[in-house]
């Protein structure tokens, strides 16, 4: 059975509208920030090896762009009871009333599935060609 994600964008970095924080509690979700994540995932490779994490050279050079750096910032995962992907039937809900809020408070509103034909596949790469230095809040 296909799960789904919710991701938006706002129009700005470290804004989280309160609209948008109440509608998500109504669901026990919240607004997981696409740049922190990427963070994350690049820290917990570094952590238990890069070359078990298929993404992390993509991730890291996203990470240190300035301009993917920046537009990340303002990208946001909704997580549901702490799940990344979860039922097709509140993804729907959520992204119902997010609808209403598009280019007032938010905008791009995008709904992923977990089917592997509609997302891109882990690049075939050799081991890593850099390490991001988890430890600098700057990336690096």
């Amino acid at each position: 059975m296909l799960q789904y994600q919710l991701r938006f964008t706002l129009d700005y970095a470290n804004y989280m509208p309160v609209e948008v924080i109440t509608l998500l509690e109504a669901y026990n979700a919240i607004p997981m920030c696409q740049y922190d994540l990427f963070a994350n995932y690049c820290k917990e490779a570094e952590e238990e090896g890069v070359e078990h994490y298929p993404l992390y050279n993509w991730t890291v050079d996203t990470i240190t762009n300035p301009e993917k750096k920046e537009k990340y910032q303002k990208v946001y995962s909704i997580y549901v009871d702490n799940n990344e992907v979860y039922d097709k039937k509140i993804a729907d809900k959520i992204e119902q009333e997010l609808l209403v809020m598009e280019s007032v408070v938010i905008y791009n509103i995008t709904k992923h599935d977990t089917d592997p034909a509609n997302s891109p596949q882990p690049p075939k790469e050799n081991p890593p060609k850099k390490m991001w230095n988890s430890n600098d809040s700057q990336g690096g």
